[in-house]
């Protein structure tokens, strides 16, 4: 018996391959972390929202709160300065912000996993 065929197309190439338990496949699946969003909230803003339900700081002393943090930006525009707070929002790091995450998995997982269906 010769390698595995798989047909592609409409005149249904053949294309020879050989597979073995050690050749993989890639997996992509909504991404955990961010539950395929692409983004998390900001840990700054999380700490802040925090501290104010604690009652260690008030919704009324944010800008001081993010200044003390170092968490600001010092902006100037038409001879105003003014702090911009961070964004609320950051892109997701476990999938760089696609809202994807891909695993490389071999046929020998696939099947020790598929044996622990049954």
């Amino acid at each position: 018996m010769g390698p595995p065929v798989a047909r592609y197309g409409a005149e249904k190439e053949e294309i020879r391959m050989k597979i073995t338990p050690e050749s993989t496949v890639t997996v992509s699946c909504k991404c955990a972390e961010c539950k395929g969003v692409g983004v998390i909230p900001n840990p700054i803003w999380v700490e802040f929202n925090r501290e104010v339900k604690e009652g260690r700081t008030s919704a009324d002393q944010m800008e001081p709160w993010f200044i003390s943090k170092g968490a600001v930006e010092k902006q100037t525009s038409m001879g105003s300065t003014y702090w911009r707070l961070p964004p609320d929002e950051i892109p997701c790091g476990e999938c760089e912000g696609s809202g994807v995450s891909c695993a490389e998995i071999t046929l020998r997982e696939i099947a020790s996993f598929m044996r622990t269906l049954s």
